[in-house]
């Protein structure tokens, strides 16, 4: 089943990982056991769709880090703007 993510188990997974990131290798991947974890972790955020499990984690850490890696290709060009607030303005 597909999870669906609510802002506070995103944020609340971010940070989990954040607090984790010695155990992330040199891509910034975790082990299959770290995703478990943050999935407990986030247990009681739960709101909607699938409850998480550390295989929807790792696609979520997947997705996130895709989007990162676009934002941050997009803010290297020369003559284009981006804030954390407003993105790219377009």
């Amino acid at each position: 089943e597909k999870a669906s993510w609510n802002e506070d188990e995103v944020d609340a997974f971010v940070d989990y990982l954040h607090k984790e990131q010695s155990k992330a290798g040199e891509t910034g991947n975790f082990k299959p056991a770290v995703y478990t974890a943050a999935a407990e972790n986030i247990a009681g955020l739960w709101t909607n769709g699938a409850k998480k499990t550390g295989a929807h984690c790792k696609t979520k850490w997947t997705a996130l880090k895709q989007i990162y890696s676009t934002i941050e290709t997009y803010r290297n060009r020369s003559g284009f703007h981006w804030d954390d607030d407003h993105g790219a303005g377009i």
